[in-house]
């Protein structure tokens, strides 16, 4: 498994990240490292990755209700997009 760190320091990754419009573009870049995501997973990180102010009432659900572990996997990866679109935290 890779880290955050790794991802984001991956120049082809970041690339085909920063140009990826659709979920089908998001599966496939990250594909080339390994992950198996789903076209559904997909958009999820797509959606995080372009409207990245907070989480939802049912995002917060989805994390208490048993669903924490992917969630939390595409909250990460989620990250990495924005990153590669020049999205940073807030200091």
């Amino acid at each position: 498994m890779y880290t955050v760190e790794e991802l984001t320091q991956d120049k082809e990754l970041m690339e085909a990240l920063s140009r990826a419009d659709t979920p089908e573009a998001v599966m496939n870049a990250f594909k080339t490292k390994g992950f198996d995501l789903s076209l559904e997973e997909a958009a999820q990180v797509l959606d995080l990755a372009e409207n990245n102010d907070e989480l939802s009432e049912d995002d917060l659900s989805a994390v208490s209700g048993g669903f924490g572990s992917v969630f939390v996997g595409i909250c990460v990866l989620a990250i990495v997009v924005g990153f590669a679109r020049g999205i940073r935290c807030k200091k």
